[in-house]
């Protein structure tokens, strides 16, 4: 509903009066779906720091490399949000991998 609406008090049937707005929207509004923004370039070092160690690790998926980087190699999380290229470097250092 986009304006304010009420019965009639005494019709039959039921009558409704509404309010109609004086203004007209200026632009519809955009459904989620079409909203997309593009990766940022820290989202990016992440998500190839992601990609290279699942790679090293033989994974499928990268769904398990933020979990493995905290938990087996005692990276802290704020250092993968933030430095994901010197997280890179540290990972390859501890596990001996080299390009």
């Amino acid at each position: 509903m986009k304006a304010y609406a009420h019965p009639i008090e005494g019709t039959d049937p039921v009558e409704w009066c509404h309010e109609h707005k004086d203004t007209k929207p200026t632009e519809p509004e955009k459904s989620v779906t079409e909203i997309v923004t593009e990766p940022t370039e820290l989202e990016k070092q992440r998500d190839d720091l992601y990609q290279y160690v699942a790679g090293k690790k033989g994974w499928t998926s990268t769904k398990p490399v933020r979990s493995w980087l905290v938990n087996a190699c005692k990276i802290p999380e704020e250092k993968i949000d933030t430095d994901p290229q010197g997280t890179l470097k540290e990972v390859m250092a501890l596990q001996g991998w080299s390009d």
